[in-house]
């Protein structure tokens, strides 16, 4: 049976909870030609927020020291390719696999859902900005909680996937934080 048939019926009880609410969002955005141009623009726009934000961080703590740059460049990255590690070990699957459904947002290949690399990065970069600029570093949570959401909305994550990256990336920002304030 083909997964991505009407038919196709998920294993667990949180994929079919899953399945039972992307319908109704894929409806919504099958209805609505500008939100999913909306959808598909924000989880784009606010990857690239975090990309720009991480930018801006390192060049203010190259500006404080090398220790600094060191600690905010060295520890993510340690934090990064852990999980990397883990995600391609226990290798979960996405909704599309799972669920049978098709993305409202395009990504190249399968599995490696849990936990969500970039729900870790933005949830890392949005607590190390605490160290520079408490303000931006809540506005750059307020833009990991809408990354998280477009993730899981658009079909590339189970809400677990996101959860679970956000927490890993806080974990890490905190850590790379005490170590910046021990500098």
């Amino acid at each position: 049976m083909d997964k991505r048939s009407p038919t196709y019926k998920p294993q667990q009880p949180y994929q079919a909870r899953y399945a039972k609410h992307f319908a109704t969002w894929r409806a919504f955005f099958d209805k609505h030609a500008f939100a999913l141009a909306l959808l598909r623009g924000s989880n784009k726009a606010l990857t690239w927020v975090f990309y720009v934000a991480y930018a801006l961080l390192l060049i203010w703590a190259f500006s404080c020291s090398l220790a600094a740059l060191a600690i905010f460049m060295l520890a993510p990255a340690l934090g990064f390719v852990l999980m990397s590690w883990f995600r391609s070990r226990f290798n979960a699957p996405r909704p599309a696999t799972a669920c049978g459904i098709s993305p409202l947002v395009e990504r190249d290949g399968e599995g490696k859902s849990f936990p969500s690399r970039h729900m870790f990065s933005a949830a890392a970069i949005a607590t190390l900005w605490f160290a520079y600029m408490p303000l931006a570093a809540c506005l750059l949570w307020l833009c990991a909680f809408c990354l998280g959401f477009c993730r899981i909305v658009g079909g590339l994550h189970f809400a677990r996937d996101v959860v679970a990256g956000a927490f890993f990336g806080l974990l890490c920002g905190l850590v790379s934080y005490a170590l910046f304030a021990f500098c």
